[in-house]
């Protein structure tokens, strides 16, 4: 029985909902009997019949699947309530035996539909990287690789993104087991290589360093020095990144590896600051160089801030006539206005320095950048920056 393309985008746009089992009242009655079957083989020749999209074929296979597996998978879910829950739950054996499940289960999508949906990327991006490795490796990385991100995710998604010391216990537990198993299939070099192309914490490590340029070299021993001191735990949760102490454990062993010129340029280029500049600098076309002199303008800025809130204000004298009180409010006004003048200095010294580096255009893009501390200095407040 052949459908009518209205028909056929009427149950295409019920599946993109998420039901299979019911559709529109335009199908002919009994058609969905006619044509669903337990046979997913049968069950996509009679959909092909039927003149349905493979788009849509492939989501009401899927979903078929889906659902047969469904209990098997349940009981091999494991819980990340804790992890003392998880370790003593999620075994090797178990690992091993929901990889099984989940190859069986694109094994059978494979065989009904030709490929299993959305892993053909994932699959071809290792096996471009990874040369050496079976078709069949490749796609074991990238199951372990999903199963430990969706693990990962549920961590944070029962924390709301607020991880406690034991979220990051369990977070540490799924990132060791996560080397463990793909140390099976990969060198150790090579494992490290992977997490810093395809981890969390690996993503993070890039995006910090995105302004540095680091080595091979460098990039891997910064990596590995920020799972051996916990840093990779920063890279969860509303707080990313935010423990001075952690960062600089890492430091301390990067200066007796590194040059101190290499160290302070890795400082340099971490910097939150160095990299809004350096990303405008970049999109102006000018040199590097360029990022570097505005930045220490800035460190300049910082500092003569720094001195000036540290200062105690200058006396003021102010003519009193005998048996009257001084003016308080009048110090205060005065005061205030002496503060506003001297900080306004600093920070049109600053922009001079800009505005000579980057031109009008240039100056008018970094005032819209850095707009917030901008316009509270030039209101009169002490904004302190962190270089260090």
């Amino acid at each position: 029985m052949k459908w009518f393309p209205r028909q056929v985008r009427v149950l295409a746009l019920v599946v993109a909902a998420g039901s299979s089992a019911v559709f529109a009242a335009d199908a002919p009655e009994n058609t969905w009997r006619q044509l669903h079957s337990t046979d997913f083989s049968r069950f996509a020749a009679n959909l092909r019949t039927a003149g349905f999209p493979e788009e849509t074929i492939g989501l009401l296979i899927s979903q078929d699947v889906t659902r047969r597996f469904e209990e098997r998978e349940r009981a091999l879910q494991p819980s990340v309530h804790s992890a003392e829950e998880l370790r003593s739950f999620w075994t090797p054996e178990r690992r091993e035996a929901w990889l099984q499940l989940r190859k069986e289960k694109n094994e059978l999508l494979r065989s009904v539909l030709g490929i299993a949906p959305d892993v053909v990327a994932a699959t071809d991006w290792v096996a471009a990287n990874y040369p050496r490795l079976s078709r069949s490796d490749c796609d074991t990385i990238r199951m372990i690789t999903e199963d430990y991100d969706q693990l990962l995710q549920r961590v944070l998604t029962q924390s709301r993104g607020h991880l406690t010391d034991f979220d990051r216990e369990t977070i540490g537990f799924l990132e060791a087991e996560r080397v463990q198993d793909l140390g099976r299939l990969l060198s150790a070099a090579e494992v490290i290589d992977y997490q810093i192309k395809r981890s969390r914490f690996g993503t993070f490590v890039r995006h910090q360093l995105q302004c540095f340029d680091p080595s091979p070299a460098e990039l891997q021993t910064y990596y590995q020095l920020g799972v051996k001191h916990g840093l990779h735990l920063l890279a969860f949760g509303h707080r990313m990144g935010q423990n001075p102490e952690i960062q600089q454990a890492v430091d301390a062993e990067l200066a007796a590896l590194w040059s101190a010129e290499r160290v302070a340029t890795l400082k340099r280029a971490r910097h939150p600051h160095y990299q809004t500049t350096f990303k405008l600098v970049d999109h102006l076309a000018l040199p590097v160089a360029v990022a570097d002199q505005i930045f220490d303008s800035h460190r300049q800025l910082d500092e003569d801030l720094r001195s000036m809130s540290s200062r105690r204000p200058a006396p003021v004298r102010i003519a009193v006539a005998p048996g009257e009180r001084p003016d308080i409010t009048a110090i205060q006004a005065q005061r205030s206005a002496e503060r506003k003048e001297a900080l306004t200095g600093f920070l049109d010294r600053h922009l001079a320095v800009v505005l000579s580096l980057l031109g009008e255009t240039g100056l008018a893009e970094y005032r819209e950048v850095n707009r917030n501390w901008i316009e509270r200095i030039a209101a009169g407040t002490v904004v302190v920056f962190s270089f260090n």
